[in-house]
């Protein structure tokens, strides 16, 4: 697990995140032991698991199915499908992610984004920015930019294109 040293993800899970978009605050997360970041503007809860429920006949692979979210039906979409990603020769095999749920804010509604373990809220503002275009896989249109931070390198995610990815994914 690459977030260790960084932070016990167990002290964040089932607490909500502050709501105020550009306070620098980044969510640091595991997909297939690649890392990512999402800005915490559009984060609304990480929970420590979901029950998915199938869906017959969905049309993209990414969407998981749907999870009942105090009383409502909710989204669930694999951000590793999504960006195409596959697991890292470093990254623990069978039995060594703990999945969590981010839940996000989107128009219409809630969304769930499942990934492979949270580090927690960093200010990443101090890192230096890499090369975008080592980014690979799917996942090329939703990273903004890569900052080198601490010894990772992190893909800052582009929320606005995620969430209307996802969304586009529904219809």
């Amino acid at each position: 697990m690459p977030f260790q040293r960084y932070a016990t993800f167990s002290s964040m899970v089932g607490a909500s995140a502050p709501t105020s978009a550009g306070q620098g605050g980044w969510l640091l997360f595991d997909v297939e032991g690649a890392c990512f970041a999402l800005d915490i503007g559009c984060l609304l809860e990480i929970a420590a698991s979901v029950r998915i429920h199938t869906l017959p006949g969905r049309r993209s692979p990414c969407l998981l199915g749907v999870s009942n979210l105090r009383g409502k039906l909710v989204p669930c979409f694999s951000l590793a499908l999504l960006f195409n990603v596959h697991p890292s020769r470093s990254a623990p095999s069978g039995g060594g992610s703990c999945q969590r749920a981010l839940i996000v804010a989107a128009d219409g509604g809630p969304l769930v984004m499942m990934v492979d373990e949270v580090a927690g809220i960093f200010d990443l503002t101090e890192g230096v920015d890499g090369m975008l275009g080592a980014v690979g896989g799917g996942m090329t249109r939703y990273v903004r930019s890569v900052r080198r931070w601490r010894d990772l390198d992190v893909f800052l995610l582009d929320h606005q294109r995620l969430l209307a990815e996802l969304l586009e994914r529904l219809r």
